[in-house]
């Protein structure tokens, strides 16, 4: 267990009776996990809560809120959505940029805001009350310590969520975040009935058919540098359509392409959007990814970032792989 002082985070949670959950942009199940597990807990106590996001549900995550009671931000509906609102939590993000849409409205709330996240480079003034610690390996990681030190209880659907969120953001516990701190996390989760081999298919074996379709025609942009450390591949709005898939089905690809031997960086490409770029980007450890990430004006962790490029797929793609080259080389 960590040495964090959650008392002031303890005493929004008693203070206060009325919640606003949310997280960034592109949601995975880290973000989703956490966010649903702390909407149960504060639940539990009595709390009125609703989760609102600036992204939809990926479709990998929608096991974790089978009902749906996710809410995509409208703006709108903005004030609808804060109406009667005492408190905000933000989970797993600690910077304005990664709210999107939602970022103008959170930032105009007047009340009490709380963040709770694990990467680098917070923007200060996001809330007024954070929690940022670099050493947890989940976002998911951190609500289960806040909701230990509150007293709990955990309860199994608290339990599930939380337990995805580790084993997502550690890769299934074989990431180097995986330290004694999420074990120990993980055991006591197990421990509460949590069924590992249910949590591992539900947040991997559960792919539509359009991931192998897709999978081929991504593949074949497959592009190296001379050293073959870093190693990239780009999907085109154009094969999605021939593949009758969408971006959430790209999820996984950029973890076969760390497997190659030899590969020190490595990088996909989504055509978002008409001059618009986004780069997923991942490391062995041999450099530091946040930081050439921020460069572009993205963030995440050393190992893992990510970043928007404003242009074509190939400009995207010619920069960006230069400046990993010249990162690795140097």
């Amino acid at each position: 267990m960590s040495a964090i002082d959650w008392s002031p985070v303890r005493r929004v949670i008693d203070e206060q009776s009325s919640f606003l959950v949310t997280s960034h942009v592109n949601p995975e199940g880290d973000a989703i996990g956490s966010e649903v597990a702390l909407a149960r807990f504060l639940r539990e106590r009595g709390k009125s809560v609703r989760i609102v996001n600036p992204s939809p549900t990926p479709e990998n995550c929608r096991f974790l809120d089978p009902k749906g009671e996710i809410i995509l931000f409208d703006a709108d509906r903005a004030g609808e959505l804060l109406a009667g609102i005492e408190a905000i939590f933000i989970v797993d993000l600690s910077s304005w940029t990664q709210l999107g849409p939602f970022a103008d409205t959170v930032r105009r709330f007047e009340s009490i805001r709380v963040c709770i996240d694990h990467h680098r480079a917070p923007d200060a003034e996001i809330a007024p009350l954070s929690v940022i610690d670099e050493t947890a390996a989940a976002a998911g990681l951190l609500v289960y310590e806040l909701i230990r030190d509150a007293g709990g209880p955990i309860s199994l659907p608290i339990a599930e969520a939380l337990y995805a969120a580790l084993l997502v953001d550690t890769g299934s516990f074989r990431f180097s975040n995986t330290d004694a701190r999420a074990l120990r996390a993980a055991a006591e989760l197990v421990a509460l009935n949590v069924r590992p081999e249910r949590a591992y298919r539900d947040a991997f074996e559960n792919r539509r058919g359009a991931f192998v379709r897709l999978l081929p025609l991504a593949f074949a942009t497959l592009g190296t540098t001379s050293g073959g450390e870093v190693l990239w591949v780009s999907v085109t709005r154009r094969m999605l359509e021939e593949a009758g898939a969408d971006f959430e089905d790209t999820e996984g690809y950029i973890e076969l392409l760390r497997a190659v031997r030899g590969v020190e960086v490595c990088a996909l490409f989504k055509e978002v959007g008409a001059g618009r770029v986004r780069v997923s980007l991942r490391s062995t450890g041999k450099v530091d990814l946040h930081r050439f990430a921020a460069s572009f004006g993205g963030g995440g962790h050393a190992k893992a970032a990510g970043l928007t490029f404003e242009g074509t797929l190939e400009q995207a793609v010619r920069l960006v792989t230069a400046g990993l080259e010249a990162l690795v080389s140097g």
